[in-house]
Parts: C-alpha cells; structure tokens; sequence
C-alpha cells in the first residue's frame, strides 16, 4: 500500500505524486493517481484543483478496514496541514460534476470542498456506489444537487458527517434502492429491521431551492441526525419508505418534514419554525417524539387539507407520542 500526494497550485517537481514536493498537479495526472489506487491506500490532496472536466472513480473499490481515502489539507506557509481546512474540488462553472462515481464501494472523502459544477457538485454515474463516508466535506454553487442523483444512481449505505451543502437544487440526495447487506437475522417468525440506506450527521444544508435532504424513493430507510436545514424548499422529503429526523433544527423552510402519503416519519427531538403546508403533500403516518417543539407555520408539519391533525405546541403535546 501506498500514498500519493497531490497539489493543484503546485507548478514545480516530478509531477509522479511520490510526495508534496512532486505531488501530481495537472488535472489529468490527479485522474491518473486516483485511476492507480487500490484498497488502503491514500491520496492526499491539497489548495485548488480547477477542473475542466469530472474526476472519475470508477477503477477500484476498497474494502471493509480498508477503505480508499481521498483527504484534503490546509496549505500553510507553503507546507501542507490537516487541519480540518479544505482542500477544493473547483469544476469552474465548466464540468458537469467535481467528482463522478461508478460502481465502485468504500471510498471515505475528508476535508474536500466541492463548487461550482454545472450539474450535480458530486454524483454517480449510471451504477451506484456503496458504502462510501464524506467527514467534514463542503459541496456548494452547483447547478444541480450539492450530492446529487442526476444519473439516477447515487451512494448507497453511506454515511455524510459534518457536512456542509448551500446553494444547491438539493442538498443531500439519498434517495437510492437498497437492499441489506451483510446483516444476520435468525429464527423470525415477523419482520426483522429495516436497514439504514444513507444517514446524515451533524450536516448543514442552507439555501438549497429543492429539499436539503432528498429520501424520496427506495424501499430502505434513511434519516438525519443533529442536522441544521434552513431556508430550503422542504427541509426532509421522503416517499413510500420510512424515514427519522432526530435532534435537528430545521427552520425558515417552506415545508419542515414532507412526505407524498406513503411515508412513516419518526420525529424525535427537533425544533422546527417558520416553515409552512404545502398542498398535494400529505404524511400517512407520523410519530412525533418526545420533547420536538415548533413555534410558527402550520406547526411545521405537512398535512392532507390545510390543517395539522390538531397537534398543538404545548408541553404537554410535545412530550406524548402521536401516531396519524
């Protein structure tokens, strides 16, 4: 197993991505040094890679333990830092997307600011990818979705923690198929447990037209935790599966937690104000959690006709579990 280096301002060295003093440098040979990676190795990257096309990753998956890491640093006085500051993917209102994924699984991305693609910032090709963890990545300025799902194959079983999306259409698409996987369940005479498909933690998403975070499809669940969604279109839009929003603040959106009269949504500990009905969208069934508190709008639920099942904001109501 390997490192490799790679720097987009660097305009000296071998250009091999042996180490930062000859890290890979041109947009083509960073698609080079990523096109060689197998699984356990490392790319770290860092200051502005400007693209005129999509990186692709298509050519190797890692493995459980042994994921492919991509991971961003700080350029400090000339010497590369991880700080936890971003290293940038720039698609320069030119590529259709930063990065484009195909059929390739266990990928873990730290530290990466994604801008300014004219579709979808990151996306998947024409086959889903699994098992993949951005940690404290930034996806902003696209013309489509911050993560998006405009091939109609995203990423699938995958984790987004301390993420950041902003002026997207959606901020967060996870909205694809899934099935279990590597789950044991013995002796059952009922139902076993539905698998998470896509979970959000600790992400923001602000500014998105369409929905922060997108669940609509797909016969898994999925959800968000310690999320904060403002000013978005629909903060959570979910369809025929179930999905959670759990200790989350999600205010100023048009529409709080959405759903197409299908969908079982579990609300537990979330603030939500300001955020209004919207018509046609009605939820089946809801769970409203202990302790969530709303404030204006239409008590920040989606309704069937205008009305909102005559849940009220007091204490008491918060603290009892209503089943729709």
């Amino acid at each position: 197993m390997a490192d490799i280096y790679a720097d987009g301002e660097l305009t000296t060295g071998a250009d091999d991505g042996t180490s930062w003093a000859d890290a890979y440098r041109t947009e083509a040979s960073l698609q080079t040094g990523i096109d060689g990676l197998v699984a356990g190795e490392t790319l770290h990257t860092t200051r502005t890679f400007t693209l005129t096309a999509p990186i692709d990753i298509d050519q190797a998956s890692g493995g459980i333990g042994t994921p492919i890491r991509v991971t961003g640093y700080n350029y400090n006085s000339g010497t590369p830092v991880n700080d936890g500051t971003y290293a940038v993917f720039d698609a320069n209102s030119a590529a259709a997307s930063c990065i484009v994924s195909g059929s390739v699984d266990s990928w873990t991305v730290h530290n990466i600011e994604f801008k300014n693609a004219t579709g979808d910032n990151v996306s998947g090709k024409t086959s889903t990818s699994n098992y993949w963890v951005f940690v404290n990545c930034s996806s902003h300025d696209a013309g489509g979705d911050g993560w998006g799902n405009s091939a109609g194959s995203n990423f699938r079983y995958s984790l987004f923690v301390h993420c950041h999306a902003y002026s997207c259409v959606n901020g967060f698409d996870l909205s694809t198929d899934c099935v279990p996987v590597l789950c044991k369940m013995y002796d059952l005479t009922g139902d076993g447990f539905p698998l998470v498909r896509s979970c959000a933690i600790f992400c923001e998403a602000h500014d998105i037209t369409g929905d922060a975070f997108d669940m609509s499809g797909g016969t898994g669940a999925a959800g968000i935790v310690g999320c904060v969604g403002d000013n978005n279109g629909a903060t959570v839009y979910g369809t025929t599966a179930p999905y959670f929003a759990v200790a989350s603040r999600l205010t100023g959106t048009g529409i709080g937690l959405k759903g197409d009269g299908s969908t079982m949504i579990l609300d537990l500990y979330n603030y939500i104000t300001a955020a209004t009905v919207s018509s046609g969208a009605t939820v089946d069934q809801q769970v409203r959690g202990q302790d969530t508190r709303v404030t204006t709008g239409d008590e920040g639920y989606i309704d069937a006709a205008g009305g909102n099942y005559g849940l009220t904001n007091s204490a008491a109501a918060r603290r009892t579990a209503v089943v729709l």
